[in-house]
């Protein structure tokens, strides 16, 4: 059944795939009507968003702004704003220093200066090939920054022509992804809160959180950021059967050929990658050293065992409520000490998670 989940979501079934596959030309922010705001984190912020009609571009060489629909349905894209506070006002410089982000994308758009970088990148870093369980990220391009609806979420950002006391540059990273329906995190609070968690269900989403992982580690590709939030599901696409789900937000990710999933650790000061609560226990204790390296092979997988505890309808261990502390600490806990599921998840997947989550990377 997991199986058959990934072939339904593969490009040719995705609902954008007739109008990405006619739009050949450079995108940029002229060619898009912009509804509303979908999400905002403390590095971008994404809106919902839709092609022009053909010729409409011609008409105004600026984005179109839907202030009246507040559905984001109505819309079937999602365009993501990278908040930019230090690379300079080029497509360059900008592509440079927030390539992690990009690499899922299927297509940069540009010039020929970064059509140069890009080749450069390929012999570098790591590229992530389409997957269905990874987001769809559709193009990358930089352009100016500009002033969209729910813009007071975010004035820091803004630059100094559209809020006098913003810090953000005229320019930043756009990427236009297929707008999904809902994150795993508020999918499954609604899902507890009415007491439909569903095992069936929660064990084809586990599926699929794994597969996504798995084509992560067969292409060199650490996340290092994965939690119930970065998580997505379309549940429209295919409603009779279980939801669609992908692994997004990669700003974090690891993605370099040199060193592929060992990163060399000599200093405090080298980025381990983002939440600290839902690290693997190697790379949580990892000390620096001159010969030391973090081995992220199975840091992806140990975080999903700790998610998977959600999918199921319980508290993820490692996560503390407001106020209180978690169950356990990533750093010091012991295989013994992990919570038991709740009832009616099967043994085999039982056995799976607590295998995820071992403490012994060679288990």
């Amino acid at each position: 059944e997991a199986v058959s989940k990934i072939q339904w979501t593969k490009p040719q079934n995705d609902r954008n795939h007739e109008s990405i596959a006619i739009t050949e030309d450079s995108p940029s922010l002229k060619n898009f009507i912009i509804g509303p705001p979908i999400a905002k984190g403390c590095s971008a912020v994404v809106y919902a968003a839709k092609f022009k009609d053909e010729g409409e571009e011609t008409i105004t060489k600026e984005p179109v702004i839907d202030r009246t629909t507040t559905d984001p349905t109505s819309f079937p894209f999602a365009l993501k704003m990278m908040f930019n506070y230090d690379a300079e006002s080029n497509a360059l410089t900008i592509l440079k220093a927030m390539y992690r982000e990009t690499v899922p994308a299927r297509k940069y758009h540009a010039n020929d200066e970064v059509a140069v970088w890009e080749q450069r990148m390929a012999e570098n870093k790591r590229t992530l090939p389409p997957h269905p369980n990874i987001v769809a990220m559709y193009y990358v391009f930089a352009d100016r920054v500009p002033l969209l609806p729910g813009a007071r979420m975010y004035p820091d950002a803004l630059p100094a022509r559209l809020n006098p006391e913003g810090s953000g540059r005229n320019m930043s990273l756009f990427l236009l992804m297929k707008r999904y329906d809902t994150t795993v995190k508020q999918y499954l609070r609604n899902k507890v809160e009415n007491g439909e968690i569903n095992v069936r269900e929660s064990v084809l989403l586990l599926a699929q959180l794994l597969e996504g992982i798995a084509h992560m580690n067969a292409h060199g590709i650490a996340h290092r950021d994965l939690k119930s939030d970065n998580i997505l599901l379309d549940t429209l696409e295919d409603p009779a059967n279980c939801p669609s789900l992908v692994i997004t937000d990669f700003g974090c990710c690891l993605a370099d050929k040199h060193h592929g999933l060992y990163l060399p650790y000599n200093s405090h000061d080298v980025d381990r990658g983002g939440n600290s609560t839902l690290m693997a226990p190697e790379v949580i204790n990892a000390e620096p050293g001159p010969f030391t390296s973090i081995n992220y092979t199975k840091a992806d997988l140990w975080t999903a065992g700790a998610i998977a505890y959600e999918l199921f309808g319980a508290k993820n261990p490692f996560y503390g409520a407001k106020g209180q502390k978690a169950i356990l600490q990533n750093f010091s806990y012991s295989d013994e000490q992990l919570p038991d599921l709740p009832q009616g998840v099967p043994p085999i997947v039982t056995a799976l998670i607590k295998n995820m989550l071992s403490k012994s990377i060679y288990k």
